[in-house]
């Protein structure tokens, strides 16, 4: 599928792609609260509160998905894997995105 650079900007403008780019950015803290549980409760073991917390890290990365879905990112399955059916083009500006770099 090919993009052009219009319709790269159209998507990247939308308020869906940023809420899903931000709702990915920030799954990983749900990971990191844990280790805070832990070390100001004594009686919760570290796999206990990882496991606790670990749901809302893949609830955040199905809503990030879903946001980026209907900002109009076109996703792909390939296997057991998601990837998107762009080209490289939209790929690169997602990473970048993503990341907080500027292109």
């Amino acid at each position: 599928m090919t993009m052009s650079d219009e319709e790269l900007a159209v998507i990247r403008r939308r308020p869906a792609y940023q809420s899903g780019l931000w709702l990915g950015r920030l799954a990983i803290v749900p990971q990191l609260v844990p280790f805070a549980v832990v070390a100001l409760a004594d009686d919760i073991s570290l796999a206990a509160a990882v496991f606790s917390y670990a749901w809302l890290s893949l609830v955040m990365l199905a809503g990030a998905f879903l946001l980026l879905r209907r900002a109009g990112v076109p996703f792909d399955r390939q296997g057991w894997s998601v990837g998107t059916a762009a080209e490289p083009k939209l790929n690169e500006a997602l990473r970048a995105d993503l990341l907080f770099r500027r292109r």
